[in-house]
This record gives structure tokens, C-alpha cells and sequence, in this order.
């Protein structure tokens, strides 16, 4: 930390204490009259904004715009997404209404293959009903012509008389046992017919059986594709809903964020106009105050110093007195005539006049001089008031106009001089931030080099990032 010097104390002078209480009840009338202009300045803190709050409040509304642009990517992908989906649910949807089709044709053509089978069957059990029963009749006939002593086929042949009447007889036997042979050939044949025909129905039943069911567990599958397609639309649907809302809350904070910065700059400009009028009527005040407080410290100097007719009425007696003392030593005078003897001249001694006091720094003094640099320029590093300073550099300068000689870095600067609260802030001390640092002036404001983009300005102390107040007068 850098330490404070300041110039030589000069001595006490009798009329000195007389002269500081003068000053001091000029001082106190001085701030009973800046109370209502500080009042002003307190009023427009109590609704103004900090440059670092517009700052903040345009980060804000930049990170919601990136905000908004993410979300309406996310909302195009939403909608491609969406459209594809439904696209597919519409495919889906027409293989089911096709699968359904299918699948009632395959069951009408299984119900019209058991209609035909179970017919078939009726048919082969006629058909083997009738082949049965001719069988049985002709198995009863031959049955009866053995029975009965009928002539057999074989009798008749044998018992023939020649061989004409063998032919005969031959083919007579040949007739009847073909007929016989025919009609059990019939029968049989349409029999195998029948059952072939069974056969096949039960074969064509059970193919379509078979496909259907494929198609129902083909049926069973697309629906439940169906029914996962419908649920991810559905949520594709949802999500771009919930980020739609999202959007348009972010809209309308977007314009409520553009409405406070609009309002929050006028403010600033509001501020920093009656911080820069009242800076004029401070400097003024200031002004006004030093002229009272030099007249105040010259009038008991002029009290004690002789005027000029003081000094020509001394001089006029001092001729008298020599007169009256030449006539008086005339009328004394001897007969004889003495040496005459030269008077020794004294020096004339004119009253010392004291020497004038350097007038103690205030605070007020301080943060008045800091306050003429409004509008000033700043320059990172820089330690000159009238080419550009940075934040502890302006600092620097103001007080050591003034004899003071602090340190040009503001972490340093937040160990100089002693600490004091917030509360009891003065005109004249340090406000000190973390990396930056101001001067007090009053009513919640401080001067202070703000950065490149601002210059030297006032605005209102931010309580919530102070870190010291530190008082150097």
C-alpha cells in the first residue's frame, strides 16, 4: 500500500481558531442548502439504473435470442420430424386397412373350403354308402343262387351242350358278371373321386387357415407399429407444443426486456443529466463557499493590520512632537551655546502581518474537484485528468491535487486511509468494487471512471458489489 504524505503543517496563528469556526459554521450553512439538491440526486438514484444494469439487462436479452434461435431449430426439426411421422402412420394405417381386407378374405375363403368340405364329405359318405350297399347286394345274390341251388356262372358254363351253346353261355355269364364289375368299378371310382376331392378341399382349407393365420399375426404386428408410430407422433407433437409455448414466453420476456431497456436508458440519461447539472450547482456551491471562506479568513487579517491614515496620522505627530520639542529646547537655550547634539533616529516598526493558513482538505472539496472531470476520457493505465485516467488513476490524481499521494491500483487503493461503513459514507471517500474503484459525492453517487465505452460519469453506488469504503480526509 502506498503511503500518504501530505505538506508541511504550517504553525498556529493567534486569530486561527476564530478563522476555523468560521469556516465551519460556513461549511454547515454551505450543506444545509446542497440538502435539497442532494435530495434530487437520491430521487433520481431511487428509480435510475446503473450502466452495469442496462449492460446486464442487454446480456439478458442477447442470451435469450440465442435462447429463441436454439429452440426454433429444435422446432424445425420438430415439425420435419412431425411430418415424416405422420407420413409413416399414414403408410401404416393404409397396410392395416389392406391386412384387414386380406384378412376378412382369407377368412370368408376358410369358411366357403369348410362349407365345401364338409359337402365333400357328406358326398364321399353317400358315395361309400352306395358301394357298399350294391357290394352287399351283389354279395347277397350270389348268396341266394348258392343258397337257393341256383345255377352258378361256373354251372352254366360247364353244363353247356357244345361249344356254340359254351359261347353263349359264356358270354351270357360275361354280361352279367361285367354289368356287376361295372357297376362296382362305378361306385368305387366315384367313391375315390369324392374322397380326392375331400382330400383336396381339406388341403386348400388348410392352406387358407394357414395364411390366415400369417395374416393375423402379420395384422397383430403392423397394429402394434401402428399404435408406436401414433405414440411418437404424438410426443413429437407434444414437444413442439411445449417448445412453441417456450417461444412465445420468451417472446414476450424478449419484448419486456427491449421496454426495460428503453425505460432503464432514459433513466440512465435522466440520471446522468441531473448528476451533471448537479455536479455544475456543487461546483458552483464550492466555488461560492472558498470565496466566503477567504473573505472569512481575511477579515480579522485586515482588522489587524494599520491602515494608511493610521500610518500618516502617526507620522504627523511624530512632526509635532520634533516641532514642540525644538521650540521648547529654543525658549531653554543657554547664553553660550551648547554643542548641539543629533537625535537618534528609530526605526519605525510597522505591526507583522500574519501569515495566512492553509485551508484543511474536506471531503466536499474532494469529490467537488473530482466532478469537474465529467465527460473525461479514459485510458486503461493512464494518470492524467486532462489526457485520460482509468478507474484508480482518476483516483490518483484527485487526490493528489491535494497533496495526497496514493497508489495507481485500485486493489491497493482498498487499504489506504481507514475504513469505514457504507452508512457513514462521506463525500470524499473511496467507494472500492473488486478491480474498480470511485469517489463518494453524496446522496448514494459516485464520480468514477466507468471504462473506455462510458468515460469519467457518475451513477449510483452498487451496494452489492462494494467491498470497502475507505476515507483518506
Amino acid at each position: 500500500m502506498g503511503s500518504i504524505t501530505r505538506g508541511t503543517k504550517p504553525k498556529k496563528q493567534p486569530h486561527q481558531g476564530r478563522s476555523k469556526a468560521v469556516r465551519v459554521l460556513a461549511i454547515l450553512l454551505a450543506l444545509l442548502l446542497l440538502v435539497p439538491l442532494v435530495m434530487q440526486i437520491v430521487q433520481v438514484a431511487s428509480y435510475a439504473v446503473t450502466q452495469q444494469e442496462i449492460d446486464s439487462l442487454a446480456s439478458q436479452q442477447a442470451q435469450l435470442e440465442e435462447q429463441k434461435g436454439k429452440l426454433q431449430t429444435q422446432l424445425d426439426k420438430l415439425s420435419k420430424q412431425e411430418n415424416s411421422a405422420a407420413d409413416r402412420c399414414s403408410v401404416l394405417n393404409d397396410q392395416i386397412d389392406l391386412l384387414n381386407q386380406q384378412v376378412d378374405n382369407t377368412r370368408a375363403m376358410v369358411d366357403d373350403y369348410t362349407k365345401q368340405v364338409k359337402a365333400s364329405q357328406k358326398e364321399l359318405k353317400a358315395a361309400k354308402a352306395e358301394e357298399e350297399k350294391y357290394y352287399d347286394l351283389f354279395c347277397q345274390r350270389v348268396r341266394n343262387m348258392e343258397e337257393n341251388g341256383s345255377t352258378s356262372y361256373w354251372q352254366i358254363l360247364f353244363g353247356a351242350s357244345d361249344f356254340s351253346d359254351l359261347l353263349d353261355r359264356a358270354s351270357f355269364v360275361s354280361s352279367v358278371m361285367e354289368y356287376d364289375n361295372d357297376v362296382l368299378d362305378g361306385l368305387e371310382q366315384a367313391r375315390k373321386k369324392v374322397d380326392a376331392t375331400t382330400q383336396a378341399l381339406q388341403e386348400k382349407k388348410a392352406g387358407k387357415e394357414e395364411a390366415l393365420r400369417k395374416l393375423e399375426a402379420q395384422q397383430q404386428e403392423i397394429n402394434t407399429t401402428a399404435q408406436q408410430a401414433e405414440a411418437a407422433l404424438q410426443e413429437i407433437r407434444d414437444n413442439r407444443s411445449t417448445y412453441s409455448t417456450q417461444l412465445s414466453q420468451m417472446n414476450a420476456q424478449t419484448e419486456e426486456l427491449a421496454q426495460d431497456i428503453v425505460t432503464a436508458k432514459s433513466a440512465y440519461a435522466a440520471e446522468q443529466k441531473a448528476a451533471a447539472e448537479e455536479a455544475k450547482r456543487q461546483q458552483k456551491a464550492a466555488e461560492a463557499e472558498q470565496k466566503r471562506q477567504e473573505e472569512a479568513r481575511r477579515e480579522p487579517e485586515a482588522q489587524q493590520k494599520p491602515s494608511k491614515t493610521d500610518k500618516n496620522q502617526n507620522k504627523n505627530n511624530k512632526n509635532n512632537n520634533k516641532n514642540n520639542s525644538s521650540n521648547k529646547n529654543d525658549q531653554q537655550k543657554p547664553s553660550k551655546e551648547e554643542p548641539k547634539k543629533e537625535p537618534t533616529k528609530q526605526p519605525e516598526q510597522k505591526p507583522e502581518e500574519p501569515k495566512p493558513s492553509k485551508p484543511s482538505v474536506s471531503g466536499a472539496a474532494v469529490a467537488n474537484y473530482a466532478m469537474k472531470f465529467i465527460g473525461g476520457k479514459y485510458v486503461w493505465g493512464g494518470a492524467n485528468l486532462a489526457t485520460g485516467v482509468d478507474c484508480s488513476g482518476f483516483v490518483m490524481c484527485v487526490y493528489q491535487h491535494f497533496g495526497y499521494s496514493l497508489p495507481h491500483y485500485s486493489e491497493s487503493l482498498a487499504g489506504c486511509g481507514r475504513g469505514v461503513s457504507y452508512a457513514n459514507a462521506q463525500p470524499g471517500d473511496i467507494i472500492c468494487y473488486r478491480g474498480h474503484c470511485g469517489i463518494y459525492i453524496g446522496g448514494g453517487m459516485m464520480v468514477n471512471a466507468l471504462g473506455a465505452k462510458y468515460g469519467i460519469v457518475v451513477n449510483q453506488v452498487n451496494t452489492s458489489r462494494l467491498t470497502a469504503v475507505r476515507r483518506i480526509v
